[in-house]
């Protein structure tokens, strides 16, 4: 499920213009979130799997914990 939410990244404009006459490096800086989760440690394990969570129950979870979830929502 974290890999599904991995998608986009911060996508800036820096300089405006034609560049010339230099040596240039075009990095890719939506590469360095693997690079940071291969080389920090993170939980990868889960502590508990609960189902049917009521929304007051979950938001007393929220408070104190981190939360996976995947959820349907009616519209």
């Amino acid at each position: 499920m974290e890999r599904e939410s991995y998608k986009g990244g911060r996508v800036e404009c820096f300089f405006l213009g034609s560049l010339e006459n230099d040596s240039y490096y075009m990095l890719d800086v939506n590469s360095l979130y693997p690079f940071v989760m291969r080389s920090n440690p993170f939980p990868v394990k889960y502590i508990r799997i609960s189902h049917n969570y009521t929304v007051g129950g979950l938001h007393r979870i929220v408070r104190t914990k981190a939360v996976v979830a995947k959820v349907l929502i009616e519209t």
